[in-house]
């Protein structure tokens, strides 16, 4: 690093406050920050800002990359953002928000002298890998609290549908509010689906898209619908009145929860046909695949009357 690029460091660290706060305002005013924009979110903004253009100075003046290590502050904003519902995209747009409105301030800082320009033009590289690191780190810390929190909630629901089976719940108030916040609403009415996929009980993927299928027709959206994988079923609480009403393909148009369970339906029915094709030109099954293939009643089909009507159960 040369004095050019260590002047252009000083004058942005002298001059931060001003960058942060256009970097504060253009980000808040993200049409998907509205559900968290309140008096505070500016001033959390201009912290994280902060710690940004510091940790890239200090990198820049070490004359190496920024470590992992130095980022766990983006890690922990990245799981806030994840337990708010934030999404992924807008979170790695207001990085590059931030990166923008901090070129702007080392090309302004070198005005028209040529040497700090040629200066700024090698800070801007040197941000440039700063952004993408710290993009990483977000990336993965966003993405490992997501899923964690969908293995928790998929665990609980498992749980609380084995202690309503099986009556050992105990405190009935203590299970209605657990319900409550694992997508089963109390006072209402209620029906159980057991879909029973026909498959080897080894492969879980049919399973999968059968619980997908089911939560895309329960009227309450796939993170939210209580859907559960237990064993060779997939058993639902589904709301059967008031706005979430639960609903499947009936006659005339099937509508997009219907296409949909047509398409994975199609999907199989694909791969059975090119399964049978390879085992008749072979003479056996194909190497490394399993012995037959689940037929296609084990997804879920739009049949003529009821979308779950050849694979599951309504019991009540």
């Amino acid at each position: 690093m040369d004095s050019h690029e260590r002047a252009l460091l000083d004058r942005l660290e002298a001059e931060i406050g001003a960058c942060l706060e256009r970097m504060a305002e253009s980000i808040v005013e993200t049409p998907a920050y509205e559900p968290i924009r309140d008096a505070a979110l500016p001033d959390e903004l201009r912290s994280l800002g902060r710690q940004h253009v510091m940790a890239f100075i200090r990198s820049a003046h070490r004359n190496r990359a920024v470590e992992r290590g130095e980022l766990d502050f983006v890690r922990e904003r990245a799981a806030q953002r994840a337990h708010e519902m934030v999404p992924l995209a807008v979170t790695v747009h207001g990085h590059f928000v931030a990166q923008r409105t901090m070129i702007e301030a080392i090309t302004s800082a070198a005005r028209s002298d040529s040497s700090s320009q040629a200066a700024a033009l090698r800070l801007v590289a040197r941000l440039s890998d700063y952004t993408a690191a710290a993009v990483a780190v977000l990336v993965e810390s966003y993405m490992q609290t997501v899923e964690g929190e969908r293995a928790d909630r998929e665990t609980d629901r498992r749980n609380l549908l084995d202690e309503l089976l099986t009556g050992h719940g105990g405190n009935h108030a203590a299970l209605a509010r657990r319900a409550a916040g694992l997508g089963l609403e109390p006072g209402r009415a209620q029906v159980v689906v057991i879909a029973t996929v026909a498959d080897d009980g080894a492969a879980s993927l049919p399973r999968r898209w059968t619980a997908e299928a089911i939560a895309r027709c329960s009227g309450r959206g796939a993170s939210h619908a209580f859907v559960v994988i237990r064993a060779g079923d997939v058993v639902s609480v589904l709301d059967s009145t008031g706005r979430r009403q639960a609903h499947g393909p009936r006659r005339g148009q099937p509508g997009r929860q219907g296409l949909a369970a047509r398409a994975a339906a199609r999907r199989h029915r694909n791969t059975v046909h090119r399964y049978r094709r390879v085992r008749s030109q072979l003479g056996r099954s194909p190497p490394g695949a399993p012995p037959y293939l689940p037929p296609a009643a084990a997804f879920v089909q739009p049949g003529r009357h009821h979308a779950f009507r050849r694979s599951c159960t309504v019991i009540g």
